[in-house]
């Protein structure tokens, strides 16, 4: 069953990378995708010193977005309805493995 999962994660990469990518761009942080593209050339490259210097500001950048829209939520803090999303997620988790 794992090697079923790995296979449908390598599967789907490229689909979900586009995803990702265009959700970077609609907020902002298009630029993300060069990070993306170079620390997938392997775990252990390391960054050059200036890329480093950007991405820790744009970190930060990211923080502050996350803040505002979390201000501006109509969502309420805590869900009033845990068991039943409990019992979704469970149920959506076994139809699709």
């Amino acid at each position: 069953m794992k090697l079923t999962r790995s296979y449908k994660l390598a599967e789907h990469r490229d689909l979900v990378l586009e995803w990702l990518y265009t959700l970077m761009e609609e907020h902002g942080f298009g630029g993300a995708r060069e990070l993306i593209e170079q620390k997938s050339r392997g775990e252990l490259a390391e960054l050059p010193e200036p890329i480093v210097e950007h991405w820790s500001r744009e970190v930060e950048r990211a923080f502050h977005a996350l803040d505002d829209a979390l201000a501006r939520s109509r969502l309420p803090d805590e869900p009033s309805n845990v068991g039943e999303i409990d019992a979704w997620l469970l149920g959506l988790r076994r139809r699709a493995w």
